[in-house]
């Protein structure tokens, strides 16, 4: 792995044009993420049909730099104006925004961004150094295996989605009956479409991603066409930490992207859950925990190296397992395989060059938004002074394009627009968007895999507690609805 890391670095510092790529990513990424309420998933489909374009590789680096550029930019909008850009970033608010009230607001950007970017780079190594052995064990899975590992990941992110987990359960079921909708692979013969001829091959992923999205957030800011956000004229100059800080929390640095890194790796958990655990450990073992929700600059450190170290870590389940460990890799297996890559075990056997290049190229992503925020951070929060409004026209624009570009079908752009009322009603009744593309994504794996292994069962179902690594995943999916059971019975008796 360290040979091909190496020729991976190689490849793309001698490409000016893919150093470019992963800078022009990384601004983007950083500028949408700075804008509260648009968020991680909603640049990441936004771009994503500009990317397809690209080289298998070179299109999932540039998704990753987006993705890790608006992690970074959630966390500098919760430290200035006290109002998180993305989800993850909710817990960095908590001391980073106290930080910038006492006026040590460049002391709480840097801190935003060295934080960021070590928890970033902590993951990267690990998901380059560990997910081969993973891969390796991968190996011996059969299709029961897959079978609980995706029920396993979906009844995850249902119970970790929204306020209500019936509602999310719910979401999931809706995203596996989207899937459905198509050509069956076993036999042939189309279900579902209603003598639609272009509803033969399902539903696009690109329109159906934009349409969850994209196209909510857009009607979104319809309905608050006078927002804007105070920001100071201060021209902002991030100070980074000097040798006396790391002498101090080195230890929080390293605990918190650990943690970061170990909850991405969970299937459905998430940035928001490995930011707050990361915290709570913080507080617990801090010497002064009072300080905590006052600007202690171990709360941002704990927040911050966490959520970005959570985003290397999604995309250890992601690459080894084929199984995503969010929204945002969920949208990345979707396009490894609109490449013909099919992530798994199998992919460490016949693609280590192009899983080497994604290392590096996360790795350097990162570099990447150092040199960017530290140069240029005043003239990208200057993107805060605009009124949301004036970004509805260019976003539906991009929308649009990305739909057509794809396979110039008006029928794409309807089933955009179709998906994006569909998603909007489903938000203003409180269910949650991510299960419904996790379920879309992987519900022909699961259907695939569940057929395999009925048949190799002959109509078997005891087939599933047969194998150790089954009953391993079996016990923790019992573990998991036996707290779906329990905070329903909850809400009941509310």
């Amino acid at each position: 792995m360290i040979d091909s890391l190496f020729l991976a670095f190689q490849t793309i510092l001698s490409s000016p044009y893919i150093i470019t790529l992963i800078f022009a990513s990384v601004l983007s990424g950083v500028i949408i993420g700075v804008l509260p309420g648009l968020g991680v998933i909603f640049g990441i489909v936004v771009l994503l049909p500009f990317t397809l374009q690209l080289e298998p590789e070179v299109g999932i680096v540039s998704l990753m730099s987006i993705f890790v550029g608006s992690a970074i930019g959630g966390g500098l909008t919760a430290a200035l104006i006290g109002i998180p850009g993305t989800p993850m970033a909710v817990a960095t608010l908590l001391d980073a925004h106290p930080l910038v009230k006492k006026g040590n607001t460049n002391y709480a950007i840097g801190l935003v961004i060295f934080s960021s970017i070590i928890g970033g780079i902590f993951s990267a190594l690990v998901l380059a150094f560990i997910s081969p052995y993973l891969a390796e064990i991968a190996l011996n899975f059969g299709p029961s295996e897959y079978v609980l590992l995706i029920t396993l990941g979906l009844t995850t992110v249902a119970f970790v989605s929204g306020k209500s987990i019936f509602k999310g359960l719910i979401a999931g079921l809706i995203g596996l009956s989207i899937a459905t909708i198509g050509t069956d692979l076993a036999t042939a013969e189309t279900r579902f479409t209603f003598g639609i001829v272009e509803l033969s091959a399902g539903f696009n992923l690109i329109a159906v991603l934009l349409g969850l999205f994209a196209i909510p957030e857009v009607i979104s800011l319809l309905e608050n066409k006078d927002k804007t956000f105070a920001l100071s004229k201060e021209k902002i100059k991030p100070v980074l930490p000097n040798y006396k800080h790391l002498k101090t929390y080195w230890v929080s640095y390293l605990r918190s992207s650990t943690i970061g890194t170990a909850v991405g790796a969970l299937p459905g958990a998430g940035a928001d859950i490995g930011s707050f655990m990361a915290y709570s450990q913080a507080k617990r073992f801090s010497k002064n925990p009072n300080n905590f929700g006052k600007g202690d600059p171990e709360g941002v450190i704990a927040s911050e190296s966490a959520n970005n170290a959570v985003c290397g870590g999604a995309l250890i389940p992601t690459l080894t397992l084929g199984i995503p460990g969010d929204a945002a890799t969920a949208i990345i297996v979707g396009v490894l395989y609109m490449h013909g890559l099919a992530p798994g075990p199998e992919l460490f056997l016949t693609q280590s060059n192009t899983l080497a290049f994604i290392y590096a190229g996360l790795i350097l992503a990162y570099l990447a938004i150092f040199v960017i925020l530290m140069l240029f951070i005043s003239p990208i929060l200057s993107f805060l002074r605009l009124p949301k409004t004036q970004m509805i026209p260019t976003i539906l624009l991009l929308c649009f394009l990305g739909v057509w570009a794809i396979q110039t079908s008006y029928f794409d752009l309807w089933t955009m627009l179709g998906f994006g009322f569909l998603s909007y009603f489903l938000k203003k009744m409180d269910y949650p968007l991510p299960p419904i593309i996790l379920g879309f994504i992987l519900g022909p794996l699961f259907e695939q895999n569940l057929r395999r292994a009925m048949t190799i069962s002959d109509g078997d179902i005891l087939f599933f507690l047969n194998r150790p690594y089954t009953l391993v995943i079996f016990a923790l999916l019992i573990l998991v609805l036996w707290g779906v059971y329990s905070a329903l019975k909850i809400n009941d008796k509310k």
